[in-house]
Parts: C-alpha cells; structure tokens; sequence
C-alpha cells in the first residue's frame, strides 16, 4: 500500500538516494560539485534575540585526499555567509559566493585537505559576531582569481582584495551584474 503513494520511491541502491530524493523535492542542506562522498556536513539554525536567522555548517572531509570544490549551502533562507576560524575565533565574511533567491549560497574553490575540517555562518542579519556584511561582493571570477575583505574592512571603511597567482587580466562579475577586470602583476613577488 505504501508504495503506492506518489511520494514514495523504491530504490534499488543506496547510491540512488541522493538524486532520489532532489527528485522529489528534498534538497541537502549541503552539496558539493563535483560531488565528493567523503565530505560529511553538520547543520544548526537557530535566531538570535532580534529574530535574525543564523545557520552554521560543519563540514569534514573524513577521506584519505583533498577536496577541491563548489560548496553550496542551502540554509533555507536568504542571507549572507561567513567563514569561522574556530581555533582563533576569528569571523570573515565570504565576499565570492553566488546566491539564489530561494537561499541557496555556492562559494567556488572550497578546498579541504583529508580529515580536514571547516565552519560556515549564513545570517539573514546586517552582521554576525560584529562584523558587517559587506555592501558588495563579487557572483563570479575567472578561475585562480580569489577575493578577500581588507584587513581595514570596518562599518565604515569597506574594501575588498582580489589575488591572484597567475598575472595578466581576468574578469570578474559583482552581485550588481557589473563585469569588471582586473589586471594582476607578480612584479616584485619572489
């Protein structure tokens, strides 16, 4: 009788779970492109005093290789992610991420060596632990292009740093729509 119903599946492995399940509607908190089965996730929501959401993702590579990849994480709101360092304590904001309107949040060039770990925060706040969301980020940049906040970034002086390891020009889009480039040079780097 169960099976019958429309949102049971029957599956015929346990490696069809997964797709299973997205095809019916059930979305991971976590995902990873390209997928890796050695990543493991832990996800809190909680809100804090004012109603602000907060979500916090655990993320664990438990394999015996790195993990290079596009982490998207689904805290089924929309907000703005964070990066914790959990030995230092320090909070910095995430500033090359696209997101969809559903919440959905994917930060390209996740790396994560074996065993591993790191701590995201996404709040629907204007700041998590202090630290202002930053007015702009960047949706997209060519590949081996990163973007950091400042050392200077405050509520008051807010400013983002593109790196890169390779010279020459490469393009980036913000959240604006905005294409920009960017020209970088290792003159002077050793």
């Amino acid at each position: 009788q169960l099976i019958a119903e429309p949102t049971v599946v029957l599956v015929d492995d346990a490696d069809d779970v997964p797709s299973t399940l997205v095809s019916l509607g059930v979305l991971p908190a976590v995902s990873s492109e390209p997928s890796s089965s050695t990543l493991c996730s832990v996800v809190r929501q909680t809100n804090d005093k004012s109603g602000t959401k907060i979500a916090f993702f655990f993320l664990f590579n438990q394999g015996n290789s790195a993990i290079n990849t596009t982490l998207t994480l689904n805290p089924g709101f929309n907000g703005s992610p964070f990066a914790l360092d959990p030995w230092s304590g320090v909070v910095t904001p995430v500033v090359l991420y696209s997101g969809t309107t559903s919440g959905k949040i994917s930060i390209p060039d996740v790396s994560l060596a074996s065993n591993q770990t790191a701590l995201f925060a996404v709040t629907s706040g204007s700041s998590f632990e202090g630290v202002p969301v930053p007015d702009v980020h960047i949706t997209s940049a060519e590949h081996g292009v990163t973007a950091v906040v400042s050392n200077t970034y405050t509520s008051s002086s807010r400013h983002l740093q593109l790196r890169s390891l390779e010279p020459g020009s490469k393009q980036i889009i913000t959240r604006a729509g905005e294409r920009k480039t960017a020209d970088f040079s290792l003159k002077g780097e050793t």
